[in-house]
């Protein structure tokens, strides 16, 4: 399996239809970890791996969480059991849902459960209806950040490629990067717009659906400095987890994309690091936290920051993480911001 993925490339319906017979042959455990060794660690990968949340809900119902690895391709499994149980339960469903999540040890409350439901309420009112499933959110989840999670899993169900629904269905416009975050619906909310262009801003390097950009980093630099506000900065965030997904692991081609951007460079660093440590390379976030950005504080600030999202993990288990920084005065620091409960602005990641 991890031979032939590799050869792949980034073809959903084959690695799909790859990884569902491995699922078949081997079950999800294994072939989690399978995924995690033959692709690396990005949006492609993360949406394959929403199929082991499909396979398992179609076995096990809401169960089936409890089999997802959560620290693996960023809760992608968990995301995918959600989608497939709102999908058929709509709004019905919601109470159910966020009890198995409270009841499941390795779902994150914080964000991932809106998030996923925020996937399933898309996949139930289908892409002609996305203002419905956003207004869903915002009428389920009295939580700020909970709402702006559900809202971000909406509009990831609309960018990626994949996912429920053709492309033929899904809201875009070539010649406008920010559609539909730009329409009343979004503009009207400021979270539904930052939690759209969160996502949205993620295609601007996709050649195929932005050809003006001709796939060029300091191109799609430049448009994001014809922006201002919230939306400069998601835009700039954008280009770095783009730059993440085209490189990976490669910590090297990460820092060198990065300083391309020279306005950006350190900043860029930063939401390489926390994507890293996000997608599971924790040892590559801290070396670029410690060798090459200039604010290693706000660095590793970024670090600290996902550790201590981990409210799932027993506060021992997110000590013991801190542990991994460099030297002791960072090791201090990451306690230090556990114990005091802070966190950053969920769109100023």
């Amino acid at each position: 399996y991890i031979r032939l993925a590799q050869t792949l490339g980034e073809n959903y319906e084959d690695q799909a239809a790859l990884f569902g017979g491995l699922l078949n042959a081997v079950g999800e455990v294994v072939a989690q970890e399978a995924l995690a060794q033959a692709l690396p660690a990005t949006q492609f990968s993360h949406s394959i791996a929403h199929e082991a949340g499909y396979w398992l809900y179609e076995r096990s119902g809401l169960a089936g969480m409890a089999s997802c690895r959560s620290d693996l391709n960023n809760d992608a499994c968990i995301h995918g059991v959600l989608e497939e149980f709102i999908r058929e339960n709509g709004v019905a469903g919601i109470q159910e849902a966020a009890a198995e999540c409270g009841r499941n040890p390795t779902v994150s409350q914080q964000r991932e459960c809106p998030h996923g439901i925020g996937h399933g309420f898309l996949a139930y009112t289908g892409f002609a209806n996305l203002s419905d499933a956003v207004r869903m959110c915002d009428e389920t989840f009295s939580d700020g950040a909970d709402a702006w999670a559900c809202m971000e899993g909406v509009f990831m169900e609309n960018t990626t490629p994949g996912l429920a629904g053709l492309a033929a269905e899904r809201w875009y416009r070539q010649e406008d990067p920010m559609y539909p975050c730009n329409e009343p619906f979004a503009r009207e909310s400021t979270q539904a717009h930052s939690a759209c262009w969160f996502q949205q801003s993620m295609m601007t390097l996709d050649n195929a659906r932005y050809p003006q950009f001709e796939g060029n980093i300091p191109r799609v630099h430049a448009y994001c400095n014809t922006l201002t506000g919230v939306d400069k900065r998601l835009c700039l965030h954008g280009i770095a987890r783009q730059i993440h997904a085209r490189y990976g692991k490669d910590t090297d081609q990460l820092v060198s994309q990065c300083l391309q951007l020279s306005e950006m460079g350190d900043r860029c660093l930063f939401d390489v690091a926390r994507i890293e440590y996000d997608f599971g390379d924790h040892d590559g976030a801290i070396r670029i936290c410690q060798v090459h950005a200039t604010d290693k504080t706000k660095c590793y600030i970024r670090i600290y920051d996902r550790i201590a999202s981990k409210s799932h993990i027993p506060i021992e288990s997110r000590q013991d993480a801190c542990k991994a920084m460099l030297d002791e005065e960072r090791r201090a620091s990451c306690v230090s911001w556990l114990e005091s409960g802070t966190s950053l602005e969920r769109y100023d990641v």
